[in-house]
């Protein structure tokens, strides 16, 4: 059960495990099981705030469908993120945004990036083939198969790119996780019972996962990544009152 207390500033978190106010839901980018499964998450669970794996400008970009990859090959362009946010629908819920800003990851890629991982970036391509396997992989529901396709793309790019490895995968997910942190202490700071539903790609939950069940070390991992705390974008409030 968790405990409740007075919110205080994200260096004196609770000492409490914020898993049990987040549910944290994997996905695969554009997938139609993801895109189901987020719509279905939003109907069922009926949760008192969305977070989103977005920063402001990529929300905008993909409710547009300006940006989208399938806008060439499927007749209405979204994914699971918009399909999250249009399942919202008339619900009394928040939607947040709880990514690093686009720019900032392209700061930090260049601030950090070595001529030896530049000359390495190819390997971001990977082998096509692995790509599509883990896409036929989670729509046949086998993801935890998925995810060791992932996870062996993941190795390679922690072994000869560890700066992106670093920036896209471990600062993002302390940096998410301080987010969801912020948004339950927000709530119980308002003597309300946070009941959030975050969306993110699956190979961020474990990090993310980890931060919530010790939050403790948040700070800490910012600190260590020299990475400033700022609040997640809350994009809108969906409810509207009927006439």
């Amino acid at each position: 059960m968790c405990s409740r207390s007075r919110y205080r500033s994200l260096g004196e978190v609770n000492a409490i495990d914020y898993s049990c106010y987040v549910e944290l839901v994997g996905t695969a980018h554009f997938t139609k099981r993801s895109i189901k499964e987020a719509m279905s998450k939003i109907m069922v669970e009926k949760p008192s705030d969305v977070a989103l794996e977005l920063d402001l400008e990529r929300f905008r970009e993909l409710n547009s469908c300006s940006a989208c990859p399938k806008r060439f090959t499927c007749n209405r362009s979204t994914c699971e993120f918009t399909a999250a946010s249009d399942a919202l629908g008339n619900m009394d819920a928040n939607l947040w945004l709880i990514d690093m800003d686009r720019q900032e990851i392209k700061h930090r890629l260049a601030q950090f990036l070595t001529p030896a991982e530049v000359a390495n970036l190819s390997l971001l391509r990977g082998d096509p083939r692995e790509g599509e396997r883990m896409v036929e992989l989670w729509e046949l529901g086998y993801k935890d198969l998925a995810m060791e396709v992932s996870e062996r793309q993941w190795q390679l790019i922690k072994r000869y790119l560890p700066s992106f490895y670093r920036v896209i995968l471990l600062e993002r997910d302390a940096l998410m996780a301080a987010r969801l942190v912020w948004i339950v202490d927000r709530k119980l700071e308002r003597s309300e019972q946070p009941k959030i539903l975050a969306f993110v790609g699956a190979s961020h939950l474990e990090g993310i996962r980890y931060y919530l069940s010790n939050p403790q070390v948040i700070a800490p991992a910012l600190r260590r990544f020299n990475l400033p705390f700022t609040p997640p974008t809350l994009v809108r409030r969906v409810k509207v009152a009927a006439r």
